[in-house]
């Protein structure tokens, strides 16, 4: 966490930190719905030394949750899903070669500082 917050990270790590330490548990539940945060709570409750069992009991909950809220929107309009499919599918293969390209890149700054 020392390392974190001597990042330029440090004023987004120093909020999740704050909302962790006020809401605990909680703040994982919360975090699930936010674009975002949800990748980074894991990491500050992981480098917070958060007990493991605890952190799956929030998450499992959250996780049920965001389910079955999607699980029933799509059973309640079911027409909208072959509205969003085209769009997805394009999104989906944007996504697809950006994260390609972002691990082509990482994995070649990495081998540039090993060989250093």
């Amino acid at each position: 966490m020392d390392r974190l917050h001597k990042s330029k990270m440090s004023k987004n790590v120093s909020r999740f930190q704050q909302a962790f330490d006020q809401y605990g548990g909680w703040a994982i539940v919360l975090s699930f719905f936010f674009p975002g945060i949800r990748m980074v709570m894991p990491y500050v409750t992981g480098a917070s030394q958060y007990p493991f069992p605890r952190y799956l009991l929030y998450a499992s909950v959250a996780g049920f949750a965001w389910l079955m809220i999607y699980f029933n929107l799509g059973r309640a309009f079911p027409e909208a899903y072959e509205e969003i499919l085209p769009a997805l599918q394009q999104y989906l293969v944007v996504l697809t070669i950006a994260v390609a390209t972002i691990v082509a890149v990482v994995i070649l700054v990495y081998r540039k500082y090993l060989s250093r």
